[in-house]
């Protein structure tokens, strides 16, 4: 397993186990851009994306979903670039936290599965993937795991956001190269001086 998706899963445990022990109070981890700016918790960018509530069905639906498509991102598309998947991460989890702010969404679980698995998705859009049984292009796998959430009552509007950071990431990525060469967001040279020497 790669260190990137190492890194996020563990994360992802290590806030969970975290509140369940109550060494953390999971207030502490919610969004809040004006604690962010004004206090400087900025860790709240993150663990309001990371934090994937308690132990349970939701957290290890999340964990599969992440982990699964987070790994064959670093596998195939970010093969030999672990920092250029990390500041996809980046991008894609500021943007998260920028739309949930104006929305003023304070948890964001759910936003970063679905972020993975949009890009994954868009950059594999001939792949056949199967989903209970049921045969789908994988472009339409995303708005499937939307539905199902929808349809068994859970909080989609942070898979919403994920959604939208990542075709954000892709139409900046992909498409916008392809189409008018011009290309917006690549990793800065800064973010290879400082995250290369701890990801290889």
């Amino acid at each position: 397993m790669g260190v990137i998706t190492v890194s996020v899963l563990g994360a992802v445990l290590a806030l969970s186990a975290a509140v369940h022990l109550q060494l953390v109070r999971e207030v502490w981890l919610l969004l809040s851009l004006r604690k962010v700016f004004l206090r400087f918790q900025v860790w709240r960018l993150f663990t309001s994306l990371l934090y994937s509530g308690p132990f349970g069905v939701s957290l290890l639906l999340h964990l599969f979903f992440l982990g699964t498509y987070l790994l064959k991102l670093e596998d195939e598309a970010f093969v030999g670039r672990p920092v250029d998947l990390a500041y996809m991460l980046l991008c894609g989890g500021f943007w998260i936290a920028i739309f949930g702010a104006f929305m003023k969404r304070r948890l964001l679980t759910g936003a970063l599965p679905i972020f993975v698995v949009m890009v994954w998705c868009r950059k594999n859009e001939r792949a056949q993937l199967h989903f209970f049984g049921v045969q789908m292009a994988a472009p339409y796998f995303p708005w499937v795991l939307l539905l199902l959430q929808l349809l068994l009552g859970a909080d989609v509007v942070p898979d919403l956001l994920g959604a939208l950071a990542g075709h954000t990431y892709i139409f900046l990525t992909d498409v916008l190269p392809h189409t008018h060469g011009v290309r917006l967001l690549s990793t800065p040279a800064v973010v290879h001086k400082v995250l290369g020497p701890m990801l290889r």
